[in-house]
């Protein structure tokens, strides 16, 4: 026989070789039957983990904060693999639990296309903005979140017009989701995804936004805007053209 030390401060004498779940059982039948998992000197566990003498163990229930969390995060990895089957060959990337719930990903993009004045992109990779290639004169493009974690801009592209090359006549702002064909996925299944302009000498004020879920819901990429010359001043244009292409198939538009 062991002794194991339940959560509750008591000592409970069980068979040597027992494990989480006959524990449960010889504790009630309810708990049995309601346990899901077991922690173990503070380790989360299944419930077929052997137990040993001295052990501290805690009997994991889905009512609890720990059980909720071993549910979802299973129930994503079931989403995953039910995706994989119905569409083959696609690609998943991290999907945690959150406090709602679960999801996996979506590795959005942001991408700026410099045009001389045919409207075209002359330079590869110079002219085109996009995390392979993340700066040119007068434009830098700031960081490369892939996982939509934590508050604010994922990804800004901050410009100083002043700094743009003269043979520059229109910068277009686009932004794709990586891989969306293969994953299969488009900017109506993605949760709070918006892109903005800031005018950064004016404290940051939002110029505009054009929410991705709601009016690009069909499409794998958006023209979002585009800045041009007119005369010795920019203008500004928004677009919001949502489009079924990567980031090549929007580029071939302007090549």
């Amino acid at each position: 026989m062991i002794k194991v030390k339940l959560i509750d401060g008591c000592m409970k004498e069980i068979e040597e070789g027992s494990n989480g779940y006959s524990l449960a059982a010889s504790i009630s039948k309810k708990l049995a039957k309601e346990a899901i998992a077991a922690k173990i000197n503070g380790k989360l566990v299944d419930l077929n983990h052997g137990l040993k003498n001295d052990d501290k163990v805690e009997i994991i229930t889905a009512d609890s904060e720990d059980g909720i969390e071993i549910i979802r995060h299973s129930t994503a990895h079931v989403m995953a693999q039910a995706v994989k089957r119905i569409y083959g060959n696609v690609k998943l990337a991290i999907g945690p639990t959150i406090k709602n719930g679960f999801y996996y990903d979506f590795d959005l993009d942001i991408a700026a296309f410099l045009l001389n004045s045919n409207g075209k992109v002359q330079n590869i990779p110079q002219d085109v903005i996009f995390f392979n290639n993340m700066e040119a004169p007068g434009i830098v493009l700031e960081g490369d979140n892939r996982t939509g974690a934590g508050d604010g801009d994922d990804e800004r592209i901050t410009i100083d017009l002043s700094q743009i090359r003269s043979d520059i006549a229109k910068i277009v702002f686009v932004t794709t989701i990586h891989e969306a064909q293969a994953k299969r996925q488009t900017f109506g299944m993605v949760e709070n995804s918006y892109i903005r302009l800031l005018d950064a000498k004016n404290n940051e004020k939002e110029v505009c936004r054009f929410n991705l879920k709601e009016d690009g819901s069909t499409s794998t990429s958006v023209i979002f805007a585009e800045l041009f010359r007119d005369g010795f001043e920019w203008q500004f244009k928004a677009v919001g053209e949502g489009k079924m292409a990567d980031l090549n198939g929007i580029l071939s538009l302007y090549m």
